[in-house]
């Protein structure tokens, strides 16, 4: 009997310390950074293509989980790309901004150089190219949190 009495123990303390682990690990990860440290770390973000999914988890895997948002607009003008996207909550209402990638049918790979905050939507710029006399590509590539997407594009440069 002291046996039976000896292993109803050992997996009582084991349960027990799995629970405490799966507590602190809880507690450790639920805590929020702050909006200066998430804003310096989506700045400092240089996310690869093929890894870009991977890369931004980087900056914190539970704000980038959160991250929603879908393109709405795109224009390429003299070289410009203006990609706007609306963000829904908690980024709508965040100062930072995610890396956003956006490929070329070249292969260039570019990743935003600057953004612009509108309400609850951000447009994010890059510059493709210097020259406006290079024809307007048939599409752009864009990648971000969740997302890897085609938009096609019209002979003026918008979708």
């Amino acid at each position: 009997m002291s046996g039976n009495r000896f292993w109803r123990f050992a997996l009582t303390l084991t349960g027990v310390l799995f629970l405490f682990l799966v507590a602190a690990f809880t507690l450790l990860n639920s805590r929020e950074l702050a909006s200066d440290e998430l804003a310096r770390r989506c700045a400092a973000s240089r996310p690869a293509w093929n890894g870009y999914q991977e890369d931004v988890k980087e900056i914190g895997t539970r704000p980038v989980a959160q991250w929603r948002g879908h393109p709405t607009a795109l224009t390429l003008s003299g070289g410009t790309v203006h990609l706007v996207f609306e963000l829904g909550a908690p980024w709508d209402a965040w100062d930072a901004v995610l890396p956003v990638l956006l490929k070329t049918p070249e292969g260039q790979v570019l990743q935003n150089v600057r953004h612009e905050r509108n309400g609850s939507s951000r447009t994010y710029v890059f510059f493709l190219y210097s020259d406006s006399e290079t024809p307007v590509p048939p599409w752009l590539e864009i990648q971000y949190p969740h997302t890897r997407q085609r938009l096609y594009l019209n002979a003026h440069g918008a979708w």
